[in-house]
């Protein structure tokens, strides 16, 4: 019997986060394109479970991780429950995190460890570790890169043979000098990785990185033949719906835009539009249908609001790809609809997010509609619809960045599994 090969994925999905779950499907979806369920176990970070609700069948099995970042989570909170102070809490997990290292040690010396076994054992039979696509690898979130360092670090501690690669990241905004270092020592325990947009690639070659690196695009685009062949062709598309997301996000101040945004609501209700609100997350993640609250009564009795969450990945797609065109800031539904051929006007707010939308927009259509909240606010709203109309949608380039991803993808697992893929 052929040995199977054990993997896990690292990322920030199982959040109700619905870009960062698509991330983790896609990636699923490509290797049941390419392999058979008898050559991969896959592992999963535990997080929240929110894939369960998405209803998405895969012929994988996905196991549960055992990582001892679950362990110092559950013990910060605890502590914290108990109103232990936070210096002292960083105190006892650096404490652990020291006993660790040397039962590690001790490990690798008599190759018996004397507690953690079950952590150790885990690692210790891990062939790769893989990290997803997703914006988590900047300075914006830097407890998420220093706790991904520790989790790296030991990994390679224990198992030095291990491979670990990362597709579809966007690395950066960064300014600090020392997180830059941190940064850099993360990165270089890396065997490859794919970025998703010119910011990331310009960022890692400056760090003088000693692991190749290469700009290929969002995992997400490993979508696209899924989407291509289940849901309406941009031709087929009859109705008068607009797709609409509002993203609850720290950075997006609403109601600087409020009085522009009703107006234009208003405006495309007159003119027989029907209003369709896209939310890509569910509390305890980002909960976009709060955002909701700040439109006027009539327009919300209106707004036919929609919740992967609650309905179902298909269900949630069918009613995307039914839409004329979309105005949107949650980076992936601006890219999900991009892949279903609808046309969108992106808008964003702050450094972070001009780079994953400006970036990775462009890297997909030369002529997309970008726009920050400032200009947004100034455009003229009569000529808006106008403007996202003559956006021209070169699905021939998509198609082209996602046969390159697959290949390149295909070639890291190859490495471990070879003359095991498809025919």
């Amino acid at each position: 019997m052929k040995q199977k090969i054990k993997v896990l994925y690292r990322g920030a999905y199982n959040l109700y986060n619905f870009g960062d779950d698509l991330l983790f499907i896609a990636n699923l979806h490509l290797l049941e394109k390419h392999y058979h369920k008898d050559d991969i176990d896959i592992y999963v970070v535990k997080n929240f479970d929110s894939l369960k609700r998405l209803q998405y069948q895969t012929r994988f099995h996905l196991y549960e991780s055992y990582e001892i970042i679950d362990d110092l989570k559950k013990a910060g909170k605890g502590l914290k429950k108990i109103k232990v102070f936070k210096p002292i809490r960083y105190f006892l997990a650096i404490l652990i995190l020291i006993a660790i290292w040397i039962n590690i040690c001790i490990y690798r010396i008599i190759g018996k460890p004397y507690f953690y076994r079950n952590y150790i054992n885990f690692m210790k039979e891990l062939d790769m570790i893989h990290y997803i696509g997703g914006g988590y690898l900047a300075e914006k979130w830097i407890t998420t890169l220093i706790l991904e360092f520790i989790t790296i670090y030991l990994a390679r501690k224990i198992n030095p043979k291990l491979v670990i690669i990362g597709t579809g990241l966007g690395i950066g905004p960064f300014r600090k000098r020392w997180h830059l270092k941190l940064l850099k020592i993360f990165l270089q325990q890396f065997d490859r990785i794919y970025v998703r947009e010119d910011e990331s690639l310009r960022l890692a070659e400056k760090l003088n990185l000693k692991v190749e690196v290469t700009r290929l695009g969002d995992d997400v685009i490993l979508l696209y033949d899924f989407l291509k062949g289940k849901y309406v062709a941009s031709s087929d598309r009859e109705s008068k719906n607009v797709a609409m997301n509002l993203k609850d996000f720290p950075d997006h101040n609403y109601y600087y835009i409020k009085e522009e945004l009703i107006r234009l609501l208003n405006d495309l209700s007159k003119h027989g539009y029907r209003i369709h609100f896209f939310s890509f997350g569910k509390f305890p993640g980002p909960d976009d249908n709060k955002i909701v609250r700040l439109l006027d009564k009539e327009i919300k009795k209106e707004l036919q609001i929609n919740n992967p969450y609650d309905q179902g990945l298909h269900a949630f797609l069918e009613s995307m790809s039914n839409c004329l065109f979309g105005i949107g800031f949650a980076y992936h539904f601006n890219v999900i609809c991009a892949l279903l051929q609808v046309k969108t006007l992106a808008l964003y707010a702050g450094d972070y997010y001009k780079q994953k939308i400006q970036g990775v927009m462009d890297y997909l259509y030369k002529e997309t509609k970008v726009m920050s909240l400032e200009e947004f606010k100034s455009f003229p709203k009569e000529k808006l619809i106008p403007f996202i109309e003559k956006q021209y949608l070169d699905i021939a380039n998509i198609e082209l960045i996602y046969r390159k991803m697959e290949l390149e993808y295909v070639k890291c697992y190859e490495q471990l599994l070879p003359g095991r893929v498809k025919q």
